[in-house]
C-alpha cells in the first residue's frame, strides 16, 4: 500500500495552471460547475453522510466512514469533464481511506494517483463523496445518468 502526502494544495483544475496559480474563488467556480452537472450531489457534511448510509443501503454495503482528514489516492484527470469516474476501495492504513479514484482509463503509472484529503473533495470532486461511505471491498463507476455499485472482494487481497 503507498503512503501518501496531501496534494491538494495547489491548483490541478487545468493544465494552465501551476500549484497555487488559481485563487480558491476560481476553484470553486470550476468544481462548481462539474456539481450543476450532478444534481444530487451534496452540499453540506451532514448531506453527504446521509447520502452515502443511504447508497450503502441500497447496495447492502456496511457503513465505513471516510473522514475527512484521511486521504484518496486520485488521478489528476478526475477534476474536470473526463468520465466515467471509478473508485475502488482497499482496507484502511495509516492516513489513508483505502480508496483509489480516478477517470477514463486507468493507468498503472507510479504517479497515476496524488494523494487529497477527503475535506478536499468536497470542492474538486464533489460527486464522489456519495460513494465514500462504502466498506472496503467495494467500487463504484459513475457517468452522467449513470451509476454502478458493486462489491469485489479481490481489493481485501493486497498483501
Amino acid at each position: 500500500m503507498i503512503r501518501l502526502g496531501c496534494w491538494s494544495d495547489g491548483c490541478y483544475l487545468s493544465a494552465g495552471h501551476k500549484p497555487g496559480g488559481c485563487s480558491t474563488a476560481e476553484r470553486k467556480t470550476l468544481a462548481g460547475a462539474e456539481v450543476a452537472k450532478y444534481p444530487k450531489t451534496p452540499k453540506l457534511k451532514m448531506d453527504y453522510i446521509i447520502e452515502q448510509k443511504t447508497i450503502c443501503d441500497r447496495y447492502g454495503s456496511p457503513f465505513f466512514e471516510s473522514p475527512l482528514h484521511l486521504k484518496v489516492g486520485m488521478s489528476e484527470n478526475t477534476i474536470g469533464t473526463a468520465l466515467p469516474i471509478h473508485g475502488l476501495r482497499h482496507k484502511m492504513e495509516g492516513d489513508t481511506t483505502g480508496w483509489y479514484i480516478w477517470a477514463g482509463e486507468y493507468s498503472s503509472d507510479s504517479d497515476f494517483f496524488k494523494p487529497v484529503h477527503v475535506k478536499h473533495l468536497i470542492d474538486r470532486c464533489p460527486q464522489v463523496l456519495n460513494y465514500l461511505g462504502l466498506a472496503p471491498g467495494w467500487r463504484f463507476l459513475i457517468a452522467l445518468d449513470y451509476e454502478d455499485v458493486w462489491q469485489d472482494l479481490s481489493l481485501l487481497n493486497t498483501d
